[in-house]
């Protein structure tokens, strides 16, 4: 997932933003990155790891 923000100052909101971000992506086993972009605007990418199939069998599908 990737949000790009076109540098327009966010409005104050009551949540735990990036650092709530941070730790829930974390939880899943993923990464998440944020910070400024070099032409302008603000990117946060998230990475996270793909679950195991659901043990459908291959005879199966």
């Amino acid at each position: 997932m990737r949000r790009h923000l076109n540098g327009s100052a966010a409005r104050p909101t009551q949540g735990f933003g990036i650092v709530g971000m941070r730790e829930r992506v974390g939880l899943l086993g993923g990464h998440l990155s944020a910070g400024p972009r070099p032409e302008g605007g603000f990117r946060v990418a998230a990475r996270l790891p793909l679950p195991e199939p659901a043990g459908v069998a291959v005879e199966a599908r």
